[in-house]
């Protein structure tokens, strides 16, 4: 199992998915701002993050476009209700492991978060490149 960073402006689905991976075993870290949300991916250097998009402020394709600037790179799940295929290409252009749809299944879910832990080995990587 591994840390979470779950970035998430709802507080119901943040809520939700932090014991949804608890349940799971993982630790969870969590924030509603994408802005520190990259403060904390700096920080505490999870092992997964994950991603929501449509965010006030800095929305999710800005903090995967400051973390690709600064060279940070850590396995990230966008986890949106954005279903277009322009916005799932740009994200996996700046870097993402996978996108799931919302509201997500629970399966679906904890898979894409084992399956991006899994691709770093479960060491926490905040490395930059």
């Amino acid at each position: 199992m591994g840390t979470i960073l779950v970035i998430e402006d709802s507080d119901f689905t943040r809520r939700g998915l932090v014991k949804l991976l608890e349940d799971a075993g993982h630790k969870v870290l969590q924030t509603d701002s994408g802005s520190q949300g990259v403060k904390m991916i700096e920080e505490h250097h999870p092992d997964c993050v994950s991603l929501d998009l449509l965010m006030p402020k800095m929305d999710g394709v800005e903090v995967l476009t400051q973390l690709k600037q600064k060279g940070i790179v850590v396995p990230i799940v966008v986890l949106s209700a954005d279903i277009q295929d322009t916005t799932k290409e740009k994200c996996f252009k700046l870097g993402i492991v996978q996108f799931v749809n919302k509201p997500p299944q629970r399966k679906i879910y904890l898979q894409a978060i084992t399956d991006a832990i899994a691709l770093q080995g479960g060491v926490s990587c905040g490395c930059k490149q």
